[in-house]
Formats: C-alpha cells, sequence, structure tokens
C-alpha cells in the first residue's frame, strides 16, 4: 500500500503549466470525480438506502402541516439577500433563492432540496465507510444508520440550514480520508471550497 504523504510519489513529476504527471498522464485533479473517486464501486445496498431516503422525504414532504415557522424566516430572508445575517450564514438563504427561482415557492419544492441533502448525506456515510475498509455490510448499515438516526429524520424534512450543513461535513470527511490516503491539490481545493 502507498503510505500517505503530502506530495504526489516520487515517480511522477508535477508540471504547472501543462498540469500533468507526465509519466503516467494523470490530470492534476481539479474535477469533482477526481476529488471524490469511483462511486461506482459502493454497495448497490447504499444506493437503495439512498433512493428510500430520498423517496421517504419527497413523499412526505407535501403532507401534514404546511410550513415550519423557520422556513418562513428562511423565506423572508431571502427575500431580502443579504452577504450577512445575525443568526445564520448566507449560503443557506441564498441557495433558497436560486432554488426558488428555478423551482417555485410550493412546499414540496423547498422540501425537495433538503431531501436532496438528505440522501447526499447517507450517501457520503456510504463513501466514508467504504473509503475506511468497510465491506457490503458495513456501508449498508452506516447508511442505514446515517438515513434513519432521528435527527437526520427531523433536519431533512423541513428547510434549515442544518441540513446543508450534514451534507458539506459529511462530504468534507470524505475527501479528508481520501486526502490522508492520497493527497492531491485537487482534493485540497475541493475541500477548501466546501467548508
Amino acid at each position: 500500500r502507498h503510505r500517505a504523504s503530502l506530495s504526489p510519489p516520487a515517480d511522477l513529476t508535477y508540471h504547472p503549466l501543462s498540469a500533468r504527471f507526465p509519466k503516467r498522464g494523470l490530470v492534476y485533479p481539479m474535477r469533482l470525480r477526481d476529488a471524490f473517486g469511483d462511486m461506482g464501486r459502493l454497495s448497490r445496498t447504499v444506493w437503495g438506502i439512498v433512493a428510500f431516503k430520498l423517496a421517504l422525504h419527497l413523499g412526505s414532504s407535501a403532507q401534514g402541516y404546511g410550513l415550519f415557522g423557520d422556513e418562513l424566516y428562511y423565506l423572508a430572508c431571502a427575500d431580502h439577500l443579504d452577504l450577512g445575517y445575525v443568526d445564520h450564514p448566507p449560503l443557506s438563504v441564498w441557495l433558497l433563492e436560486v432554488w426558488r427561482a428555478a423551482f417555485g415557492d410550493s412546499l414540496f419544492a423547498l422540501r425537495a432540496l433538503t431531501a436532496l441533502f438528505g440522501a447526499g448525506a447517507v450517501l457520503c456515510a456510504g463513501l466514508l465507510a467504504r473509503d475506511l475498509g468497510g465491506g457490503r455490510t458495513a456501508q449498508s448499515l452506516t447508511a442505514l444508520a446515517a438515513a434513519l438516526v432521528p435527527v437526520n429524520l427531523v433536519v431533512h424534512g423541513y428547510y434549515s440550514m442544518n441540513a446543508i450543513d450534514i451534507f458539506v461535513w459529511g462530504a468534507a470527511f470524505v475527501l479528508i480520508g481520501r486526502l490522508l490516503h492520497k493527497p492531491s491539490r485537487g482534493r485540497w481545493l475541493w475541500l477548501g471550497f466546501l467548508l
């Protein structure tokens, strides 16, 4: 196995102008695929749990009680965009405004975004289990736990900045694990972008 280090392997030479390793022809990564790697090796059960999580929240998003109080507050903030707010970061509000412009402001459209973030968090949990050496069972149990933990069931059921945080930190942990295994400039850049 390759030992983790902060520089590329010795047999590779980095050329800043061409951004290539000439001996192997690898592009110095800045693409998302290079940062997160091949997701095809992930257990099919994990993909099923991701789909279940998405379907669960999409199916229940338009049922029940209408808008939650925090959702009304985020909608009001999205009507008055700014670069900073007293009690929450601007990314969640700007993201909500872009989402509303594309899909409208119905209850289903509003909660579909958090359902996608919830499914992404489950995917990140499965990827992290795989990257730590877990087999199909470990990946599936990790994804199932991430999908059904009560706090995630609640947070991914209505629009909140917390749903975004859970996904972003999950993706950051996947990148940190991959940086420790095989460092690259592209992964550092994606980690900086996420955080």
